[in-house]
């Protein structure tokens, strides 16, 4: 064979075609932005984030944007000098969790809840509340500081970066063995 052969311009063009797609899959999935990881959160409570009622609630209601799993639902509340407030276990129709309290007195209360998206994702948040009824004094910050401590929300995953790392190295490796295998190979 002719060492001096330059190599036939279609095998030259596919090992060009090769690595242009390979570099081009790479680059789309470092650069694309990763896929919303939509789950069925917390869309609204009753009573709702950061606001104060005037009477006693009988229950807190959160309601999800999607529907939510029977099973593995939890509520804790808890309020003012930490004590808890939930009786009995919480009941789910369909996006809605209900969870009935006992008898409140002033002070800030704090929803901590777990529940299980359609999708099969837990979900885990915090939301928190002021009672003020009339004539009671309002609550100390000790009380507050107790309440909060006793009740601090579980971190929340960020984005899952670690698949696109690993598919960006996949398609590194493939192309790499693309370019490798369609390389002219040399006479001895």
């Amino acid at each position: 064979m002719d060492v001096n052969r330059r190599p036939d311009t279609s095998a030259r063009l596919a090992r060009v075609l090769a690595a242009a797609a390979a570099a081009a899959a790479a680059a789309a999935v470092v650069l694309l932005p990763a896929p919303a990881q939509a789950h069925d959160d917390l869309t609204s409570a009753a009573p709702a984030q950061g606001s104060t009622v005037t009477s006693a609630p009988q229950q807190v209601a959160l309601t999800f944007a999607g529907p939510v799993k029977k099973t593995y639902v939890t509520v804790a509340v808890t309020g003012p000098g930490g004590d808890t407030f939930q009786t009995g276990q919480p009941s789910v129709t369909d996006r809605v969790v209900t969870q009935a309290l006992k008898p409140a007195t002033s002070g800030e209360y704090f929803v901590a809840y777990q529940v299980i998206s359609s999708d099969g994702h837990p979900i885990t948040g915090r939301v928190q509340f002021t009672v003020a009824l009339p004539g009671d004094p309002a609550p100390s910050s000790s009380a507050r500081e107790t309440s909060q401590a006793s009740t601090a929300p579980a971190d929340r995953p960020g984005v899952m970066w670690w698949p696109w790392a690993v598919g960006a190295a996949l398609l590194a490796l493939v192309a790499a063995v693309v370019m490798a295998r369609t390389r002219p190979r040399r006479a001895r």
